[in-house]
């Protein structure tokens, strides 16, 4: 795929995703705040990912690239919380507040680019066939967003396991499904942390897990 149509792809997904939030705004009589949260995430997400694709100036892509991390700072926490209500978890108030305050300070740190040093070393802007691109040496605290993402997933992963053994799901087509909810996504980052791509395919597993957890 070569990086015009990598960019049209960005922003088809982005209205999808757009669309999606409000379609179920509009459709779905019974509205979930936890859902309206996590579309909202998505929306944000793909909306950043094609500001930057397009972004002129390294100014520019850099704003693009904290909305993206604005949106999937808090989708993983949105999740939790989906997940939380599906397997019948009780609701703390004050461990709520500090989940929130957890995932405000990933995104703080992963939007404060190159600020010091810490997140980012340096980054500079690549223009290939008129996509743009980071081009990024990562700071000593870049390890803590990784940290952060794979401990939702665990915790996510732990309560759905959790769930299904206490008999808390309608069947175990439901726990297969919240797995592949679960799993998909950091599946998709560990891939693409592994395997240097030009393309954020994570754009598309958002939507799919966002969908996946919609039917259910």
């Amino acid at each position: 795929m070569n990086t015009g149509n990598m960019t049209m792809v960005y922003g088809a997904v982005a209205v999808l995703s757009v669309l999606l939030l409000i379609g179920y705004l509009l459709i779905e009589k019974k509205k979930e705040r936890n859902f309206i949260f996590l579309i909202s995430c998505v929306a944000v997400v793909n909306t950043g990912y094609f500001l930057l694709a397009t972004a002129p100036t390294l100014r520019w892509a850099l704003v693009a690239n904290g909305i993206s991390y604005f949106g999937a700072a808090y989708s993983v926490l949105a999740m939790l919380f989906i997940i939380g209500d599906v397997c019948q978890m009780k609701k703390r108030s004050w461990l709520r507040k500090l989940l929130i305050g957890i995932s405000t300070a990933a995104f703080l740190l992963a939007a404060s680019g190159d600020w010091l040093g810490l997140y980012y070393r340096s980054v500079d802007l690549e223009v290939v066939n008129g996509m743009s691109r980071l081009v990024k040496e990562y700071g000593p605290l870049h390890p803590l967003y990784t940290i952060y993402l794979l401990s939702y997933m665990a915790v996510m992963t732990a309560v759905v396991l959790y769930a299904a053994g206490k008999k808390r799901l309608a069947s175990p087509k439901y726990t297969a499904l919240l797995l592949v909810a679960v799993l998909l996504n950091i599946g998709v980052w560990a891939v693409e942390q592994a395997v240097d791509v030009d393309f954020e395919f994570l754009s598309v597993s958002y939507i799919i897990t966002e969908v996946i957890l919609l039917l259910m």
